[in-house]
């Protein structure tokens, strides 16, 4: 069973009161302070930070942040579901806005306990990521539009909410504990729950089980692409290759899939190179 006891926030009052202010003036600053966020997020990331999607194959890996030539980089894990590729977003603006280094962020990371070192540093990108994409006045109104009484929530009111705000099941626990919404009892019990057993509700609820979106992105490296194309820069054979780097189909841009095989094909040549003689 999931040892719940270990997975509640233990931040410093003042620290958590001073991440939650930084996580206003940010709201406000992409004028979003009355709004959920949900997968919006990847937006306000794009605009901080060049944005790569790619499904790794070890799940453990849930994104990056990092620097190079004065350009900052930010990767989200597509192998891992929607809601925790959200979370993850949050959680890396954080570290954009407020560490400007590069860090490796691990499934251990967003869900671990310890709160000391580099790891307290974690926990505030936690916290700040919760505060972001569920402020309590929005999470409030969600509950009392549910008609919801507090000390009756339960797994299916938890997963109505993580719904309405695109985040994980047990972030949404973490959240209500947070804001004094659930006892410290109600929360070590719902975050004590079988995964299985949350699965089952998901699909009563007809939400579904959480899944990996395998989304590939490279920056603006598409766009680039297609520009260069259009321009004569490159041929369809290097745009082809460069497509499918990122997963996408030529009809997909409105592009024939029947080309003409091309003859040792320099840069900046379409159609067929006759042979030299």
């Amino acid at each position: 069973m999931h040892d719940s006891t270990k997975v509640l926030p233990r931040l410093d009052a003042k620290i958590a009161r001073d991440i939650s202010l930084s996580a206003t003036q940010k709201l406000m600053e992409c004028n979003k302070a009355s709004d959920i966020i949900g997968t919006y997020i990847v937006t306000i990331l794009e605009q901080h930070s060049n944005v790569l999607l790619f499904p790794f194959s070890r799940t453990d890996i849930w994104g990056f942040v990092g620097k190079y030539e004065n350009k900052v980089f930010s990767c989200i894990n597509t192998s891992i579901p929607l809601e925790e590729q959200v979370f993850v977003a949050a959680h890396e603006l954080y570290h954009i806005w407020f560490n400007g280094h590069e860090e490796l962020i691990l499934s251990k990371d967003i869900e671990g306990t310890e709160i000391s070192g580099t790891q307290l540093n974690e926990q505030k990108a936690n916290r700040f990521a919760a505060e972001f994409l569920v402020q309590a006045t929005l999470l409030k109104a969600e509950i009392t539009m549910f008609s919801i009484k507090p000390e009756k929530i339960g797994i299916k009111t938890v997963l109505q909410l993580a719904n309405s705000f695109t985040v994980p099941y047990r972030s949404m626990v973490k959240r209500l504990f947070e804001i004094e919404i659930i006892t410290r009892k109600q929360a070590i019990e719902l975050l004590g729950q079988p995964e299985q057993f949350i699965d089952h509700w998901r699909q009563r609820l007809g939400y579904g089980l959480p899944h990996p979106t395998k989304k590939k992105k490279l920056g603006n490296l598409l766009d680039l692409a297609m520009q260069a194309f259009e321009s004569d820069l490159i041929t369809r054979d290097k745009l082809d290759y460069l497509l499918e780097m990122v997963g996408i189909e030529p009809n997909q841009l409105g592009l024939s899939a029947d080309v003409e095989q091309y003859l040792f094909p320099p840069d900046g040549v379409k159609g067929n190179q006759e042979e030299s003689e």
